[in-house]
């Protein structure tokens, strides 16, 4: 399975699968708050930032399927499905 990239109108997430982070490239900066949810609906990771390109590093994390949410102040992004290898 190749690498795939989630783009949004908004940002873009990569790579996926993952093995120890994910880059995500916001089209504007301002103020975001990622989560990392496993399959139960747990919330594995919160972060915020304000940049325009963000890394989650995943070292901390079980291999898996996860979603990733995202919030901009106005917005939540339907959720991205993640691969952690």
């Amino acid at each position: 399975m190749g690498t795939i990239e989630v783009i949004s109108g908004n940002f873009k997430i990569y790579p996926n699968p993952a093995k120890d982070y994910i880059s995500i490239d916001f089209t504007d900066a301002g103020r975001k708050k990622i989560e990392l949810i496993d399959i139960a609906g747990e919330k594995i990771l919160k972060k915020t930032t304000t940049n325009r390109n963000f890394v989650l590093y995943l070292q901390e994390v079980d291999n898996g399927i996860y979603f990733i949410n995202v919030f901009d102040g106005k917005n939540y992004y339907p959720p991205y499905k993640l691969i952690v290898d």
